[in-house]
């Protein structure tokens, strides 16, 4: 334990997304996290992490307002991060943070970003500086994100990454062309779950028959992987 008379050491931990919530992530930035605490000569006497969750403020982040709270009241006294945009990529999370550090005296220590005394005002002004470039890289991957499906929209192109199941026509070399058209091998298949779904048959009865027949999910480059419920509710849900 490395509590002091400025607090405990802590550590954050964040990922936007984790598509099969298997927190291996969330485990790398442990990882290195542990080894720039170990190299200080510190260990970790609090964890707080929020997975498969963004930063942009749109949702609440448990751990974060936690975090907040406890270095506000002086209880952390060292935060180690992975980087500094796992805390926040917001103007406004961006301010309670700092000033959340500035209560409490904290310093923050980042694997990527160095470390800063939140205490003082140099410290705060190169966190500040540091989450605003996070911020912007965030606000202008958003506007090339628009961009792209306004382009898309213009040339009659669908906004999909991933091709839905039972869409595609024939597949060229395994890839999809990104046509609009009935997948002549699964359509059958999406009337036939449609009609069993409408007919009382389990969803995960569904997916088992899908997965015998070897009629998988098409991921980003059609190597296909098993269906559970949860993702045989898509074609569903989307009706």
């Amino acid at each position: 334990m490395t509590t002091t008379a400025k607090g405990i050491t802590a550590n954050y931990r964040r990922l936007s997304l984790d598509r099969l919530l298997d927190h291996r992530g969330v485990n790398r930035q442990r990882d290195d996290c542990e080894d720039l605490a170990k190299r200080a000569g510190l260990t970790f006497d609090d964890v707080y992490e929020d997975n498969d969750v963004s930063a942009k403020g749109r949702k609440r982040r448990p751990e974060f307002e936690r975090l907040v709270t406890d270095m506000a009241s002086g209880r952390i006294g060292t935060l180690v991060v992975w980087e500094l945009s796992r805390l926040t990529r917001n103007r406004k999370d961006r301010a309670r943070l700092l000033e959340a550090g500035k209560t409490g005296k904290v310093r923050l220590m980042a694997v990527r970003g160095g470390d800063m005394d939140l205490g003082t005002s140099v410290g705060r002004w190169q966190a500040d500086l540091l989450l605003s470039v996070a911020e912007l890289e965030s606000e202008l991957k958003g506007e090339r994100h628009v961009s792209e499906l306004a382009q898309r929209a213009r040339e009659g192109r669908p906004h999909w990454t991933v091709r839905p199941f039972g869409f595609g026509g024939d597949l060229a070399d395994g890839y999809w062309d990104g046509s609009v058209v009935h997948n002549p091998s699964e359509a059958p298949w999406v009337r036939e779950m449609y009609c069993a779904l409408l007919g009382g048959e389990p969803l995960r009865s569904i997916a088992k028959r899908l997965n015998d027949a070897g009629m998988t999910t098409p991921p980003r480059r059609e190597r296909g992987a098993d269906r559970s419920e949860p993702k045989e509710r898509r074609p569903f849900d989307s009706s």
